[in-house]
C-alpha cells in the first residue's frame, strides 16, 4: 500500500508566498487548510490509487485535519476509512497547555478584524535565537512545548530551528485559541465547535 505525506502550505516543500511580494497570500487559517488543501489532497490520491478510502496519520494539527475531515460532508467522511492521532485533541480546555498562551489573541481577533493581515515570521525568529541561545533556547516558555533539547541529539536540534518552523499566520493561531478558549474544542471561522458538525454527520447517518 501507498504512504504520502501532505506539506501544509507555507512549510517544507510546499508553496512557500513571499510576503514582501505578495503579502495578501500569507493570511490563512485551519479552514483554509481543512477546506482547500486537505480536499484537494485526498482528491488526488483517490485518483491517483484508485482507492475508495484512506487511512489517516496525524502529528498534532496534522491530527486534527484527519479528525475535522469527516465532519465536512457526508462526502469527505466516506473517503476515510480510519483515524490516528498523535499528540492531537479536538479540545485543550481546562489541560494547562502552553497553548493557553494564545487565548488573547482569539480576543484581540474579534474586537479588531484587521488582526488578519498580520503574520508571524517564525522560522526567522527561531533561527536568530537558535544562533543566540543555542540549546537553551528551549528552555524559553514558547519554545519548551516545541521540542525538549534534552531528549533530542544537537544536530537534530540545530536543524529542527533552521528548518522547521515557518512564517505562521496570525489567523491561523486564532483558529488553534478556539481549542484551548471553547469546552466544545476546535471552532470554524464561524465559531461553530467542530464536534457540532460531527454529531451532525452521526445524525444523518
Amino acid at each position: 500500500s501507498d504512504v504520502w505525506v501532505l506539506e501544509m502550505r507555507g512549510s517544507n516543500l510546499s508553496f512557500h508566498p513571499d510576503f514582501f511580494e505578495n503579502p495578501q497570500l500569507q493570511h490563512w487559517d485551519f479552514d483554509d487548510y481543512l477546506e482547500k488543501d486537505f480536499v484537494k489532497a485526498v482528491e488526488f490520491i483517490l485518483s491517483f490509487t484508485g482507492a475508495r478510502q484512506l487511512h489517516t496519520l496525524g502529528h498534532s494539527m496534522g491530527g486534527l485535519l484527519s479528525l475535522c475531515y469527516p465532519a465536512l460532508s457526508p462526502a469527505t467522511a466516506k473517503q476515510i476509512r480510519s483515524v490516528t492521532l498523535m499528540g492531537s485533541t479536538i479540545t485543550y480546555f481546562g489541560s494547562g497547555t502552553t497553548y493557553q498562551k494564545v487565548i488573547p489573541l482569539y480576543t484581540l481577533a474579534k474586537l479588531f478584524p484587521s488582526i488578519a493581515e498580520i503574520f508571524i515570521p517564525h522560522g526567522l525568529v527561531s533561527q536568530v535565537m537558535y544562533l543566540i541561545m543555542g540549546r537553551n533556547l528551549t528552555f524559553l516558555p514558547f519554545y519548551s512545548f516545541q521540542c525538549n533539547s534534552l531528549n533530542v541529539e544537537p544536530a537534530i536540534v540545530r536543524k529542527l530551528y533552521r528548518f522547521g518552523f515557518h512564517t505562521i499566520p496570525l489567523m491561523l493561531l486564532v483558529s488553534l485559541a478556539s481549542a484551548v478558549r471553547k469546552r466544545n474544542g476546535m471552532c470554524d471561522r464561524n465559531r461553530r465547535p467542530y464536534v457540532e458538525h460531527m454529531q451532525s454527520m452521526v445524525n444523518e447517518g
